[in-house]
């Protein structure tokens, strides 16, 4: 049930009032919907029985009645078949929107009713129960008979029946039980049930859809290959045993540095929709360095040279009138000035210099924002002086300070309208306190360091990034990156700004360390396969980090890898990203990848085939596991088999072995559960979708590490049960999918 049936109507009156204290409703019924016929004295078969088949839960809605000229409203419907207890629900309204409620129930009941308590599907095999309830509402007892029937829903062939005599007291009720056979195929079937006894008859019909023990089962593996060399795929492990229907699909990048160029655009699109000063910068810039790569390698990528221009100019004359004559940016119009904000647009504009040159077309908003930025740190200083003074010891600069020395050292500037004895008195400061630092502060100011004319604030400077890196950590298939709180900079995507901080510093005090600096660029584009960046501000920090003295890296593709497919050979083509794809029917035993470039490369191959659940097995193979649990409802394991009627937990648990974003899992559940709660909606951090057979779960992100999902049910009927499949999968990169193997759910 999903609540009682409802009754609905609406009506308006044009001349009269409505008053909340006149209401007159009268509800009348025919027994021409109800009544089956039957009685005693008739010799007609149990099979041949009329039934009620209209389930329906809401007998009428209508929203356009008007009163008469008496001030009455009169509805005629056909009551749908259910016996139950309707709710009448109306509200009349008059033109001056006096108005009133009127609510009332109706009773639909035969002296004879059956109920069978259906189930919403079976699987093949499933060793159902369908209980059903015998009532009399009358004041004598009576005797009869019953009979399930199941019939092709195609060919009307019956294809089970089963008879069982009833007897009930006056005003009496039973429950009969009846076998569902586990030899029932996959298909619908038509399920009868009826009653015949000396008072009347009565009888439902449904539908019962028995699923497949055969599913389809999708098996994934990404591929990830950093270095030249071979990469041998079994795919006969993949498929499975006793399969059929197969089929692969095989995707292969042989250069994915590109999708650091096709970043640009989506940054683009992503930016133009919002007006504010943060947007504004990330588009000049993704528009900016978009032209500039269109001039050095062509229009390959999927923006114009003349739609870069048109983009980059309107950015710019967008972001000037957010400028505030103080020289500070507001993040949208009207605000204040911010001096976060302006430290935004200001590292996109100082980065971008950095990479393509100094930009006249904007130099002077850059110059009016570095003069707020000197203004606003000068004060900062003053306080920090003040502090030093009365406890003798000098607080730590804020973030925003040492972005300033950060802007200032990237493109070699000196101090603007402020005394260079700040400066100095800040990286004094630092130099003493940086053991406080998070690791992108400290990743920060060995660049700001590493630009000192002091030489020991350069040998700290080499400290501080030795003392990064220490906390990072690297694996073959993700590269180099940091695992811990201490990276922390922001609260989403928190990783990012830590790694790409430190690839500078790499760039700027250790440009030999080729190994490292690869490592964490691999980390960045891994980052992009399964994770969307979803704020400006990582991703052009992203781009600048990967790209910045890196361009050559999407020549790459030159060098195309073999992909040997039981004997048929493939190559990547020879254009951006080296893209390799295929798709064929039939069962494959070997993948062979080849690979001849030295950068990062990765792909996917995925595995289609019907197979019995019973011989479906676990797959965690791509840094996500998912495991299912049936417990009772305090959260223990369950012991035993479970009763009709009680509530259990079924637990999906989540280990991943990286961050992901956009995760959707799918519980294929056994036939005797039902969700205590069915309707969809968001709850427990993700957005849980109860569906006939299976409930589905969407979470936005799946951050390393476990996550446990927990939903309740009721145990609804007697019988052995299969489940389905479990299936956990990255939507925004499917090549990443975990499972797990079905079990049975017994009385």
């Amino acid at each position: 049930g999903y609540g009682r049936p409802m009754l609905f109507a609406m009506a308006a009156k044009e001349d009269a009032a409505v008053t909340n204290s006149v209401a007159d409703l009268k509800l009348s019924a025919t027994r021409d919907a109800l009544d089956s016929g039957g009685g005693e004295g008739e010799d007609e078969s149990l099979i041949d029985l009329p039934v009620r088949e209209n389930m329906n839960e809401t007998a009428m809605f209508r929203s356009d009645l008007v009163t008469d000229d008496n001030g009455e409203v009169s509805i005629r419907f056909t009551l749908p078949e259910q016996l139950t207890t309707w709710k009448f629900f109306a509200a009349a309204h008059d033109k001056v929107m006096n108005r009133a409620i009127v609510e009332a129930e109706a009773v639909a009941q035969k002296p004879l009713m059956v109920q069978p308590n259906m189930p919403r599907f079976l699987r093949e095999g499933d060793e159902g129960i369908l209980a059903v309830n015998i009532t009399n509402i009358t004041t004598a007892p009576t005797k009869g008979q019953t009979l399930l029937t199941i019939t092709d829903a195609e060919t009307d062939k019956v294809v089970y029946q089963e008879k069982h005599p009833f007897s009930l007291a006056a005003e009496g009720s039973t429950a009969l039980t009846f076998t569902l056979p586990s030899t029932l195929a996959a298909q619908v079937y038509v399920v009868k049930v009826v009653a015949k006894g000396d008072n009347g008859s009565d009888g439902e019909q449904h539908y019962l859809p028995v699923l497949s023990r055969k599913e389809l089962v999708v098996t994934t593996r990404a591929i990830t290959q950093p270095h030249a060399g071979r990469r041998t795929v079994d795919l006969d492990a993949l498929f499975g045993k006793n399969t059929e229907k197969e089929s692969i699909s095989i995707d292969y990048m042989n250069n994915p540095a590109w999708m650091m160029v096709d970043a640009l655009p989506a940054l683009i699109k992503q930016s133009s929709c919002e007006k504010n000063a943060v947007s504004l910068s990330a588009q000049l810039y993704a528009a900016a360095l978009s032209n500039h790569l269109i001039n050095i390698i062509g229009e390959k990528s999927h923006v114009s040279s003349d739609s870069a221009l048109i983009l980059r100019d309107d950015a710019i004359s967008r972001l000037r009138t957010l400028q505030n004559a103080d020289g500070s940016f507001s993040w949208w119009p009207q605000m204040p000035g911010s001096e976060y904000i302006t430290l935004s647009v200001a590292r996109n504009l100082q980065r971008l210099d950095h990479m393509i040159g100094q930009q006249k077309d904007y130099a002077p908003m850059l110059r009016s924002a570095m003069i707020y930025l000197a203004h606003a740190i000068s004060k900062e200083v003053t306080e920090m002086r003040k502090v030093e003074k009365k406890t003798g010891k000098a607080p730590l600069p804020s973030e925003c300070a040492m972005d300033y020395l950060y802007l200032l050292a990237l493109n070699k500037l000196d101090a603007i309208e402020t005394s260079q004895r700040d400066v100095d008195y800040l990286m004094a400061v630092l130099e003493k306190q940086s053991q406080q630092l998070t690791i992108y502060g400290k990743a920060n100011l060995a660049v700001v360091f590493s630009h000192s004319k002091n030489s020991a604030q350069q040998k700290k400077g080499q400290e501080l990034l030795e003392s990064a890196l220490q906390y990072s950590v690297a694996t073959e298939e993700m590269g180099r990156y940091y695992d811990t709180p201490k990276a922390q900079c922001s609260w989403r995507n928190y990783r990012i700004p830590s790694v790409t901080a430190t690839i500078e510093a790499l760039q700027m005090l250790r440009q030999n360390d080729m190994q490292t600096l690869a490592e964490m660029r691999q980390w960045l584009l891994n980052s992009k396969r399964t994770q969307l960046w979803d704020t400006p501000i990582n991703s052009t920090s992203a781009i600048f980090a990967f790209l910045n003295g890196n361009l050559a890296v999407l020549d790459d593709v030159a060098q195309p890898a073999t992909i040997t497919l039981d004997g048929q050979v493939f190559t990547t083509d020879g254009q951006r990203e080296g893209r390799f794809s295929t798709q064929q029917q039939g069962r494959f035993h070997t993948l062979t990848i080849d690979k001849t470039s030295d950068g990062m490369s990765w792909g996917s191959v995925t595995t289609t085939a019907l197979q019995d659940i019973a011989d479906v097995e676990d797959d965690d193979a791509n840094q996500l596991k998912v495991t299912r649990e049936i417990l009772d409802e305090n959260g223990h394991p369950l012991t035993g088999k479970p009763a009709v009627g009680q509530r259990v937990k079924v637990r999906i648990t989540l280990l991943a072995q990286r961050d992901f974003d956009f995760v959707e899992v799918e519980d294929n559940r056994a036939a005797n559960l039902e969700p205590v709660n069915q309707l969809s909606g968001y709850r427990g951090g993700c957005y849980v979708a109860p569906g006939d057979n299976k409930t589905k779960y969407y979470l936005n992100s799946l951050a390393k590490g476990r996550r446990v999902i927990e939903t309740d049910y009721y145990v609804d009927r007697e019988g052995n049960y299969q489940q389905g499949l479990c299936v956990a999968r990255c939507a925004y990169a499917p090549e990443f999918s975990a499972r797990t193997a079905p079990a049975k759910t017994n009385k």
